[in-house]
């Protein structure tokens, strides 16, 4: 769908037949602030991503951490965290 707009309004760019609005979008795509912003959006992107990654590996290092622990208490003769409730 988009690409047949696209198609259609570079059709009409070089037929001579565009509306001043469809210039004006294809001018503005070219700017260096669109560019700028467009890296920006990308950049914020790519932060959100390795922030969600980073979540995800704290909470894997949580469970790991926490297993580690039963572990030890197991082998230091303590039992684990269910045997101790039952008393």
């Amino acid at each position: 769908m988009i690409s047949l707009a696209v198609g259609l309004a570079e059709k009409q760019l070089l037929d001579g037949t565009a509306s001043p609005t469809t210039i004006n979008h294809f001018l503005k795509l070219a700017t260096v602030r669109e560019q700028r912003e467009q890296e920006k959006l990308r950049l914020e992107t790519k932060l959100l991503e390795a922030r969600t990654e980073q979540i995800g590996s704290q909470a894997k290092s949580e469970a790991m951490y926490k297993e580690a622990i039963e572990a030890f208490r197991q082998y230091s003769g303590h039992g684990t965290s269910e045997e101790d409730y039952d008393d």
